[in-house]
């Protein structure tokens, strides 16, 4: 027959009813429960062993669209009776603070975050009962309430587990891009517990499982961007670290097989749980990956396990205490040691790839890339497209002659014949970075049919800079595209469209412009 009994919850009762304010992103809130579950395994080991062999520890998370909830299940200790008066009090810390249980605030700060109203059903190692907790916040708001309700019912001893179920969430269940984004985040965040087979994590129908990053097998590279000699290396090696009074950080450091901006970069772990780095976020300090047009941005990578370093408490972010200038100083130093020198090999090393469009497999998958990058790009465009569609600006009226450039690179003058008539074409590069033009046009009639048309490629255009390649190799295609479409607004307005063929040369400015922004 239940029974019910009560916690008090005082005198951190009101907290609770501020948690949803916090900035959580959703991937880290459901981390706090997955640690939670991790701490508890760990904690209970030989206890879980003893009673069901080398058993992993089992988290399912599942989104309920239609009811609005998420459900989180595992096969941990459980919660026991005797941590129930600190497990439902905010703030209240933890006898053993050595785990990724710490602050006391995980499961409630995140529950909290997530929904109005929230539940926890468990059965402790070793315990005969069940019991239930139902938190509504709104209530606890409202009454100003001091204690929980726990509903308690038999259950089998060797049952161990805990269910929580999260209702009314404020921002709904996480759907598309950021469903996508919440697995791929929580896979990077437990990899070295999924690794070891410690833990099966499960979002939904998929269990998941990190996908290991092949290292770069080649020769050493010169500054000629040609191999030295023909032994082939691995280019992967460790990484130990002494800063601060009493701080480390030892891991590996290795060059990507295949060059990517979003599998590039170091990922930072604390008690083998990933803090820095996860998915698109990884940590790529100037100092050691450089910026997005270099090539060790794009192959430079590595695991990094901190200690003696401590974590905010929503375990996102490491507090230095005014030590990672030290730290990334020596992670650098030994990054590019010899024999191993990962930053020169990144970015001098070049692979030879086919060249044409001959390889219909290797087509068929840039293509695929290439598509899902400017799908995103113009998702994220979309305000600036709305600006241009709802516009009702004038006409531009090309002037005859260009302003003088401010930080002129290059500058370039040549004659074609157009209809039987000379054009003179006057090129300019600018990398003036107060100058948010792609392209500036100036056209100047000199005689019926004749002309000197002049444009100007802002290579300061965040366009420029997200495309033009670590060694400018993209610079030419980019000349290319400018021309075109500054001779092909000319001849438009030749043809008989006025100032609208010049709106398209500015629209088309601001939306590659917004597309960059969107892509970083």
């Amino acid at each position: 027959m239940p029974q019910q009994e009560t916690i008090n919850i005082r005198p951190e009762s009101g907290i609770l009813a501020i948690l949803s304010y916090l900035n959580y992103k959703p991937w880290f809130a459901l981390a706090e429960f997955v640690d939670n579950a991790l701490q508890s395994h760990l904690s209970e080991r030989n206890k879980l062993q003893a009673l069901d062999g080398s058993k992993p520890l089992i988290v399912k998370i599942k989104f309920d669209q239609g009811a609005n909830r998420i459900t989180i299940s595992d096969n941990a200790g459980g919660i026991a009776w005797k941590d129930f008066p600190r497990a439902f009090k905010a703030a209240q810390l933890p006898p053993d603070r050595t785990g990724l249980s710490e602050f006391g605030l995980g499961m409630k700060t995140a529950a909290c975050w997530f929904a109005r109203r929230w539940s926890v059903r468990t059965t402790a190692l070793g315990e005969s009962v069940e019991r239930n907790v139902w938190i509504d916040v709104d209530e606890i708001r409202r009454t100003d309430s001091e204690t929980l309700t726990v509903i308690s019912t038999a259950a089998p001893l060797n049952a161990h587990y805990t269910v929580i179920e999260l209702d009314g969430l404020y921002q709904g269940v996480p759907k598309t891009k950021t469903l996508w984004k919440v697995r791929d985040h929580l896979r990077d965040i437990y990899r070295c517990y999924t690794r070891d087979g410690i833990l099966e994590l499960w979002l939904g129908e998929d269990m998941l499982t990190y996908e290991e990053r092949p290292v770069l097998v080649a020769p050493k590279y010169g500054r000629n961007n040609l191999p030295v000699d023909c032994d082939d290396l691995t280019w992967r090696k460790p990484i130990d670290i002494q800063f601060g009074e009493s701080c480390r950080a030892h891991g590996f450091a290795g060059i990507l097989e295949k060059a990517s901006t979003g599998k590039a970069g170091f990922a930072l772990f604390r008690r083998r749980r990933l803090i820095v780095g996860s998915d698109d976020e990884s940590y790529r300090p100037h100092g050691v990956s450089g910026g997005p047009n270099d090539y060790q941005y794009q192959r430079l990578f590595g695991e990094l396990h901190i200690e003696g370093v401590q974590v905010s408490h929503t375990k996102d972010g490491f507090r230095w205490g005014g030590y990672e200038e030290e730290f990334l100083q020596k992670l650098k130093e030994q990054v590019d040691d010899e024999p191993l020198a990962l930053i020169k090999q990144a970015n001098n090393f070049r692979k030879h790839a086919k060249k044409g469009t001959n390889d219909e497999a290797e087509l068929r998958k840039a293509t695929e890339q290439a598509g899902r990058k400017v799908e995103d790009a113009v998702e994220g465009a979309s305000e600036e497209l709305t600006s241009q569609a709802e516009a009702t600006e004038p006409d531009i009226e090309v002037p005859a002659n260009l302003e003088p450039a401010t930080v002129l690179v290059s500058e370039r003058t040549f004659d074609v014949e157009v209809a039987g008539k000379k054009w003179t074409i006057k090129l300019q590069f600018d990398n003036d970075p107060t100058n948010g033009n792609l392209i500036e046009v100036a056209d100047q009639p000199t005689s019926p049919g004749s002309r000197i048309l002049s444009y100007r490629v802002g290579l300061a255009h965040p366009f420029v800079r997200s495309f033009v390649g670590a060694n400018l190799e993209n610079l030419e295609l980019i000349a290319f595209m400018a021309a075109a479409l500054a001779l092909a607004e000319k001849t438009a307005q030749l043809g008989g469209v006025e100032g609208q063929a010049a709106r398209m040369r500015v629209n088309f400015s601001n939306t590659l412009r917004a597309m960059a922004q969107a892509r970083q």
